[in-house]
């Protein structure tokens, strides 16, 4: 594993057959605490599923852990009068030479409270539906009336999906002795990643990436009003700690009432200098590719982007030397991930990609690394909204 699991924004715990840890990143230690160590018993960890059993307890461990899964809820008992709930995903792979369950623990604790309005707001429109569904008389009617309703939001997400493309261009432009590079892909029709760039007069580059959890209306509508947002303060402000304020300030007011989160890069590069300051709001940090084909990765880890209506997000700056590329992405590029019982993802590949780059792949990191994930999961449908954006140094 690299530093991309070590700074991954959420726990992750890497378990032996025999229900023994064998590694563990930074939130997994903040998660567990004294608690978790290499070679503890897994089963240690007061973890329980819906029926209240300890899903890593030897009588449950096998049969819960039996096959991948995402996105199962659990709570965790971290005192006797505090709990946190976590979404919870798991895959087969190897580490070590040895076959190990990768367990990922999403942090959900904020949003439970809002579980019950979504659940009886899903019954009412069950009931809805169901009222509807008596009502058409003939099944040839009913077909009709779906169809036609089918085709309109395939032309309205169809609409939603040209007016995206012309807002978030692919970028290739060249500025001060830098070159700019993107490449989006969303997993449906419309896509919840969001790069944004704003050039202050030739003297430096601000830029935001983001990705909003899940894909698809939800996700579009709130990168679409991340970019509106975006522009307006940085037209409104000068720096950016006031212009990231004043944006935590109005996703705060949206995202605070809804099961959806944003994890987002804000980045200003000085022209002249090469100075770049980074503001981290959960988001995976950058790679800095070197010339020699080095890979540094800046330390950088703040909380995903108004979940608090405090901004607090990590931050830090490297300057850029000659022959630097500095790669910006969405976790849609790591955890793409092939289809076979092993569930790989693309994780160390990517690494391994950027290492052994040509001088003419050079010129178009974006699509070459698009291409190496179509090959890896051999499709170009991708399970989740991929973005990426370099800047180099010439």
């Amino acid at each position: 594993m690299h530093d991309l699991f070590e700074y991954a924004p959420e726990p992750l715990v890497l378990v032996s057959s025999d229900r023994l840890v064998k590694k563990f990143n930074m939130k997994a230690k903040e998660l567990f605490g004294e608690a978790i160590n290499e070679g503890c018993e897994i089963a240690s960890f007061p973890m329980y599923n819906p029926k209240k059993e300890n899903i890593f307890s030897s009588k449950s461990f096998d049969q819960y852990f039996d096959a991948a899964f995402d996105n199962r809820e659990v709570t965790y008992a971290k005192s006797d009068n505090f709990t946190m709930t976590f979404l919870l995903s798991h895959r087969m792979t190897f580490f070590g030479g040895q076959e190990c369950h990768y367990i990922s623990f999403k942090n959900i604790s904020d949003v439970v409270s809002f579980k019950k309005i979504f659940e009886e707001l899903y019954d009412s429109l069950s009931v809805k539906t169901i009222e509807l569904d008596n009502t058409i008389s003939e099944k040839v009617q009913a077909y009709k009336l779906l169809k036609e309703k089918d085709d309109e939001m395939l032309r309205q997400l169809t609409l939603a999906h040209e007016v995206q493309a012309s807002i978030f261009p692919d970028i290739n432009i060249s500025v001060k002795g830098y070159t700019f590079s993107s490449a989006m892909k969303p997993a449906s029709i419309v896509t919840g990643d969001i790069l944004a760039t704003y050039d202050k007069d030739g003297k430096y580059m601000d830029f935001v990436i983001a990705d909003v959890t899940g894909h698809g209306v939800p996700a579009a509508l709130i990168t679409m009003m991340l970019k509106m947002s975006f522009r307006t303060r940085v037209a409104e402000y000068d720096t950016p700690d006031a212009i990231l304020t004043a944006i935590n300030r109005d996703i705060h007011s949206v995202l605070a009432g809804a099961t959806i989160f944003m994890t987002l890069m804000y980045v200003r590069l000085h022209y002249d200098t090469g100075i770049m300051e980074l503001f981290d709001c959960g988001h995976p940090p950058p790679l800095i590719l070197h010339q020699d084909r080095t890979i540094e990765v800046p330390d950088v880890n703040g909380m995903m982007l108004g979940v608090l209506e405090t901004l607090d997000c990590g931050n830090c700056q490297y300057t850029m030397q000659d022959g630097d590329t500095v790669i910006f992405y969405t976790d849609g590029v790591i955890e793409a991930h092939t289809a076979d019982e092993y569930y790989n993802f693309y994780e160390d590949r990517f690494y391994d990609k950027l290492k052994t780059l040509t001088d003419d792949e050079m010129n178009n990191i974006p699509r070459v690394i698009f291409n190496d994930i179509y090959d890896f999961v051999d499709s170009q449908d991708l399970p989740d909204d991929v973005t990426m954006f370099c800047i180099t140094k010439k």
